[in-house]
């Protein structure tokens, strides 16, 4: 029988925990692998006061899903957030838009329609944004270039860039860019975002929805799918909890 020292044992014990993240790697595909990187916006949280969603209601079409995740995403960070619908002047029909800021409103976070073609909202924004550090977030092609122009004409394409890259030695860098606002604060210009990976308990999910905090369940690991005795399901069935915020909780609950 052959015995080793503790020194060995150790060696012996990183080299098969070496060979086991390599097999991970190889067997993970491209898209698992994006879907661990890190969201800019954790990234810079220590150094953001305000999270602005931006969301077009209009070309491409609106996403409330992607809002919802990313206002789960500022409440884990404890930002605060606000949601920007952009292009309210290529709509005949603002009754949705108008919901949509009701809801949200409703829900603690300020909704501003927007328009760059008419003005609509953007004394409100510039205001908002006057204190403090705030970043930009949302899909490419939703109008968040065409704000920052509005609410910074005088400014060059880029005023400064900052590099960022996630630490778990991935070989993935992303720049953002930040501009000093005329009437006071800081913006971010972050990238367009095609996911934005949550990293979480599936248990810490619902206390990033702040429309289940009312909601009392039968037990307090509660997933809020189709438990006994779950307080989210029955507000759902009664209307208190808007239907389609509680879809995007169980999409997001999916891809945790």
């Amino acid at each position: 029988m052959k015995f080793f020292t503790r020194r060995q044992m150790r060696s012996i014990h990183k080299g098969m925990k070496a060979r086991q993240q390599r097999a991970l790697r190889l067997r993970s595909s491209p898209e698992e692998e994006s879907s661990r990187r890190i969201p800019v916006v954790q990234l810079l949280s220590g150094n953001l006061d305000r999270l602005v969603v931006v969301a077009s209601l209009i070309h491409p079409s609106l996403k409330p899903g992607l809002i919802d995740r990313l206002l789960a995403l500022a409440e884990q960070e404890h930002l605060q957030a606000l949601v920007v619908l952009t292009k309210l002047d290529l709509i005949q029909d603002r009754q949705e838009a108008l919901d949509y800021k009701r809801l949200y409103s409703s829900l603690g976070y300020p909704c501003l329609l927007t328009s760059i073609s008419t003005g609509h909202g953007m004394v409100e924004l510039q205001a908002r944004l006057a204190e403090g550090r705030s970043a930009l977030c949302g899909h490419s092609g939703v109008g968040k270039s065409s704000l920052l122009q509005a609410l910074a004409p005088e400014l060059a394409p880029a005023t400064g860039e900052v590099s960022l890259a996630n630490d778990k030695g991935q070989h993935t860098t992303t720049s953002v860019r930040l501009f000093p606002l005329p009437g006071g604060g800081e913006l971010f210009d972050l990238p367009g975002l095609k996911l934005a990976p949550l990293h979480m308990l599936p248990t810490e999910l619902g206390r990033c929805f702040p429309d289940f905090a009312g909601c009392l369940c039968r037990y307090r690991d509660c997933l809020h799918q189709s438990e006994p005795g779950c307080g989210v399901n029955e507000a759902v069935g009664q209307g208190l909890v808007n239907a389609q915020r509680y879809q995007s909780y169980l999409r997001i609950l999916k891809s945790l």
